[in-house]
């Protein structure tokens, strides 16, 4: 108890914890409420007042030996913070967040303090430009509330090629750099969340894929195995409102595939010396 703060109302709820009553969560109506504010309510809950009625101090058939007061600690005003709290942290309050402007969206709608008292949420920004705020209650406290900002989208304005052009390499494989391509604003900024599309206009080759998310860095990729035929191979990068930009590769045939030509000549040209044996020619033992 605080001598500076002495009334009724303190004295009973002080009383109660000394004897070993809990707060009460559920409202602010009861003399063990956390944040007691309904003075004209003077009662406990009924919990309470059933834990109380079975304790020893005030059940009268426990003889009056055992029925002995607690002793009553007095602690220094001085250390008293006038609040609806004591200071501490409290565990499993249930906590109701709210958006209450800019229309965006909450992970959770409530949540429960932790041990360390907190509660939490995520809010994703509302789909226009402007101030979203989220407001946090809990019954019988005043709420609070958050804000924040959702700034409007920068409007892509280039798209540059940033690697991955004019490699070389076997027809029908895998090239080895991404085709790499930068989204920027009107500014040179780079932005985020840009979609790109990427198709192959010649050659015949594939990609891994064909559309991709710019990065934070305002970069989108994707790889490029070429055609199975050697040639030139095309491959096309677009944003929606820009001019489309061209990457090129070239595909080469297979030295493997070379050499086996060759050798293949080469047996070409002995058979038809095979040919070109004369007809009588006569293989004896046979």
């Amino acid at each position: 108890m605080v001598p500076d703060y002495f009334s009724f109302f303190t004295v009973a709820h002080e009383f109660g914890h000394i004897f070993g009553l809990h707060h009460d969560f559920r409202d602010n109506r009861y003399i063990m409420s956390y944040g007691w504010s309904d003075r004209s309510s003077a009662q406990l809950s009924a919990c309470a007042a059933e834990f109380l009625a079975a304790h020893t101090y005030f059940n009268p058939a426990i003889p009056i030996a055992e029925r002995q007061p607690p002793t009553v600690e007095i602690i220094s005003s001085t250390r008293y913070q006038p609040s609806t709290t004591d200071g501490s942290a409290m565990a499993r309050a249930v906590v109701t967040f709210s958006v209450t402007a800019g229309g965006g969206t909450l992970s959770a709608a409530t949540a429960t303090t932790d041990a360390n008292g907190r509660a939490r949420t995520t809010l994703t920004l509302g789909s226009e430009p402007g101030t979203n705020t989220v407001t946090a209650t809990v019954a019988g406290l005043e709420s609070v509330t958050f804000t924040a900002t959702a700034a409007e989208q920068a409007m892509p304005h280039s798209l540059t090629k940033v690697c991955g052009d004019s490699q070389e390499g076997t027809a029908g494989i895998l090239l080895d750099e991404p085709l790499v391509v930068l989204v920027s604003d009107e500014d040179g900024t780079a932005i985020a969340g840009a979609v790109v599309s990427f198709a192959v206009t010649a050659g015949g080759g594939t990609l891994s894929d064909t559309t991709a998310t710019t990065d934070a860095n305002g970069q989108a990729a994707t790889r490029l195995t070429l055609g199975s035929e050697p040639g030139i191979n095309t491959v096309s990068a677009t944003v929606e409102g820009l001019e489309p930009g061209t990457f090129t590769a070239i595909g080469q045939e297979s030295p493997l595939a070379s050499l086996f030509d060759a050798f293949l000549g080469i047996g070409m040209a002995a058979t038809t010396r095979v040919v070109l044996w004369p007809a009588a020619c006569t293989c004896i033992g046979w």
